[in-house]
């Protein structure tokens, strides 16, 4: 059972707070093993900064700062893409975008917080997380992420008003309203309770004023197995009652041993269209980040990992997924390991393939990463 604390503003902050880590990382794509890489190097700096200039009110802000260079600037609309801000408010600069260097300064996060008795109010870019499960999250209609962007855990925020009020300690409900980068609103409500050691939420709302949501997803555990589940039903608002609306529902469980040893999986089926398209295939194989092939997916789709420990420094990671919309495969091996206190290395390694028919040509692509990370 969650017991939930809300968003309670320490009343011992004062000053600014800031955090933040500075990554290097070097990536290495390919499409075959034996023929030619393309190369490139990431220096990212992470800051969030907090502020809670009196008892009832705090001041949060959170920005990227990446400087790339290598292969991978050659790709068109390379820069464009990264420069793209989804929200209302256009807060992503390219500050330097030169042939062999491109430096991006973004804001994921900027917003003011009040707080006072069980309400709490949030106003600016912030990140929504309605999701329950691990890969695909039905319920979040506000900031869609993608699983394969391992070098992103803050995930993105979206520029809206939230309003929660807290009935107790394991229930509340709120009203979020966003606005994105083309004027569209979102809008939805949220119940979250409890019902025997068993999380529940139910939601409702108008999504990019296209289509009417409604869904839920409850979380908990049986004989040691932790479920998760999650549904929602898109019905487009142009033809309400005309047509045969989408559904989106993944179930998620997951068990951890007494060696530490964790096992996932998850399945996810929508009966969507794919909005994938052959003309970005090569776009999407290059940047795994990208939510493009994510939000592509239809038809079944089933993932599995597995998360293990050897030592306390070094920790282990496996996961693939099967994309039956896409007629796509993909496995992925994360190692870290933690070198001095605040600072680890990463070796990371991703691979794409399609399989079957389903699209016209057959592609792969082979991803490694390496990565030293300072947090402070």
């Amino acid at each position: 059972m969650m017991i939930w604390t809300g968003c309670l503003l320490a009343q011992e902050r004062r000053g600014i707070e800031v955090t933040g880590y500075l990554n290097e990382m070097f990536s290495g794509f390919t499409e075959d093993l034996t023929k030619s890489w393309y190369w490139q190097n990431t220096l990212h700096n992470r800051l969030t900064l907090g502020w809670q200039p009196g008892e009832y009110w705090r001041i949060d802000a959170g920005v990227r700062n990446r400087l790339f260079c290598g292969d991978f600037l050659d790709i068109p609309s390379y820069a464009k893409r990264l420069e793209d801000d989804q929200g209302f408010l256009d807060l992503s600069w390219n500050v330097v975008d030169k042939e062999k260097a491109l430096l991006n300064m973004t804001f994921d996060r900027l917003f003011f917080t009040f707080e006072k008795g069980k309400w709490c109010l949030k106003l600016g870019r912030q990140r929504i997380n309605w999701g329950q499960t691990f890969v695909w999250n039905a319920n979040d209609l506000f900031n869609s992420y993608s699983f394969f962007d391992f070098d992103y855990i803050e995930r993105p925020g979206c520029d809206a008003f939230r309003g929660t009020y807290y009935h107790d300690e394991t229930s509340f409900s709120e009203v979020v309203v966003s606005l994105d980068a083309s004027d569209q609103v979102t809008a939805a409500f949220l119940h979250h309770g409890v019902v025997k050691d068993f999380d529940f939420q139910v939601m409702t709302g108008i999504q990019a004023e296209n289509d009417f949501v409604i869904g839920g997803a409850m979380t908990g555990a049986w004989g040691g197995v932790n479920l998760r589940w999650e549904f929602a039903y898109h019905q487009p608002m142009k033809s309400f009652g005309k047509s045969t609306g989408i559904i989106e529902a993944s179930l998620g469980v997951d068990y951890l041993f007494s060696n530490d040893l964790m096992l996932q999986g998850e399945v996810m089926y929508n009966n969507k269209e794919s909005m994938f398209s052959l003309k970005n295939l090569v776009g999407i194989l290059m940047n795994p980040s990208s939510v493009d092939m994510m939000t592509a997916m239809n038809d079944w789709n089933v993932a599995m990992m597995a998360y293990y420990p050897p030592t306390d420094r070094l920790s282990l990671s496996v996961s693939g997924m099967y994309m039956s919309g896409l007629g796509t495969c993909f496995v992925g091996l994360i190692m870290d390991y933690s070198l001095w206190n605040n600072l680890d290395l990463s070796v990371i390694s991703q691979y794409f393939t399609t399989v079957g028919d389903k699209l016209p040509i057959d592609a792969s692509a082979w991803l490694g990463f390496v990565r030293l990370k300072y947090s402070f």
